[in-house]
C-alpha cells in the first residue's frame, strides 16, 4: 500500500543536532567558545534566527551528556569572561 503524498513529511534538524552535527567537524580536544559555533549555526538558513542563547543550552546539554567537555577554562574575548569547550 503506497503512502499517499499528503500525508508525507520531512522531519528537520534540532538545534542540538545541528549543533552537534557542527562540533563533530571539529578535532577532539580543540577549544572553543559557543559563539564560534553560532555564527557557523546561523549560516544555514533553517537556523538563520536562531537565538545564541539556544545555542549555549544546546552546547550544555552535550556537556551533561559527556559529549563535549570543560576543564573549567575561560578566555578574555571582548572584555568578557568565556567559557571553553572541547571535545571528548
Amino acid at each position: 500500500m503506497e503512502i499517499p503524498a499528503w500525508a508525507e513529511f520531512q522531519s528537520k534538524k534540532t538545534i542540538k543536532d545541528k549543533t552537534l552535527e557542527l562540533i563533530e567537524k571539529l578535532p577532539p580536544n580543540y577549544e572553543f567558545y559557543c559563539e564560534l559555533v553560532h555564527k557557523e549555526m546561523i549560516k544555514d538558513k533553517d537556523f538563520s534566527d536562531t537565538n545564541i542563547r539556544r545555542t549555549r543550552e544546546a552546547l550544555q546539554n552535550l556537556h551533561e551528556k559527556g559529549i563535549l567537555g570543560h576543564d573549567n577554562s575561560y578566555t578574555i574575548i571582548n572584555d568578557r569572561k568565556v567559557k571553553l569547550y572541547f571535545r571528548k
